[in-house]
């Protein structure tokens, strides 16, 4: 029933295509991109980081507030550099 319900999100999506990319995604292919949970999406939703739209009773997280968010993450800083940087 899953993997239905899946294909249907799938179908869904490709037909809110601009330029080949998704217009939005659902929050369990967001919180897949982004490498974290359902529940830390619906937080970042309540905290207004990300926008979504209805789409009938679908949820779909807008591919501009995704990118937006991942823009707004602080870069990674390996403690190897900070080691090295101190030790000169």
């Amino acid at each position: 029933m899953e993997q239905l319900h899946n294909r249907a999100e799938r179908r869904l999506l490709a037909s809110n295509r601009y330029n080949g990319v998704p217009l939005g995604y659902s929050p369990q292919e967001t919180a897949d991109r982004l490498n974290s949970s359902k529940s830390t999406i619906y937080r970042l939703l309540a905290a207004q980081k990300l926008r979504a739209v209805k789409r009938g009773a679908s949820t779909l997280i807008t591919s501009d507030s995704i990118e937006e968010y991942e823009a707004s993450l602080p870069p990674f800083e390996s403690r190897a550099t900070t080691e090295t940087a101190d030790a000169a």
